[in-house]
């Protein structure tokens, strides 16, 4: 049972930080808002603008190298912890992560009903849009996160009518501006250090 409890933690803490690299995603180039902040206060030439955009990218290269190498140690600890689990617990906590995923897509659609008034049809498409998409868990290895969060946005953004769309354009640049303001990064989560 410990260790039932054990997977269901290991879970339930990696989902606030891919919700959080998905919120990062949607940001522009790496270092580019490093290099505008420089460039408003130094007036960086060309030349130096284009330097750091050099640095910035292979810094990036290897962050997203070593996020890899720590998702597939994160993969690989989690086949060793459900390798010791019996196949009753093993059917009881998919049961619980299959429950726990229903309440997240609940969760999402209602708050996107409350944010976009969405029609009972489109409420439908959403859900079935949201169902269908993998869990991090199902991922295969090569999958690209950051192409699927584009892909899902590009479904939504057909189910959407255009003054929803609008809507949405705004609660992000709002979310942009706030965190400007704070200093922070992504939404609420993105914030916190």
């Amino acid at each position: 049972m410990r260790t039932l409890s054990l997977l269901a933690l290991l879970f339930a803490l990696a989902l606030p930080v891919q919700a959080q690299r998905q919120q990062r995603s949607n940001e522009s180039p790496p270092g580019e808002r490093v290099i505008e902040r420089f460039d408003r206060s130094l007036d960086l030439t060309e030349a130096l603008r284009t330097q750091m955009q050099t640095l910035l990218r292979s810094h990036a290269d290897e962050r997203q190298a070593e996020r890899e190498r720590m998702r597939a140690e994160r993969q690989a600890l989690q086949n060793q912890l459900l390798s010791v689990l019996t196949p009753a617990q093993r059917a009881k906590l998919e049961a619980e992560q299959a429950e726990r995923r229903e309440e997240q897509v609940d969760r999402r659609v209602r708050q996107m009903t409350r944010q976009l008034n969405l029609t009972d049809a489109q409420q439908t498409r959403v859900r079935a849009l949201l169902e269908a998409q993998p869990t991090r868990h199902d991922r295969d290895a090569g999958a690209n996160p950051r192409q699927q969060m584009e892909q899902v946005r590009s479904q939504l953004n057909e189910i959407l009518t255009p003054e929803q769309r609008e809507r949405v354009d705004e609660m992000k640049q709002r979310t942009r501006r706030g965190d400007r303001m704070r200093g922070g990064r992504g939404g609420r989560r993105g914030s916190r250090r």
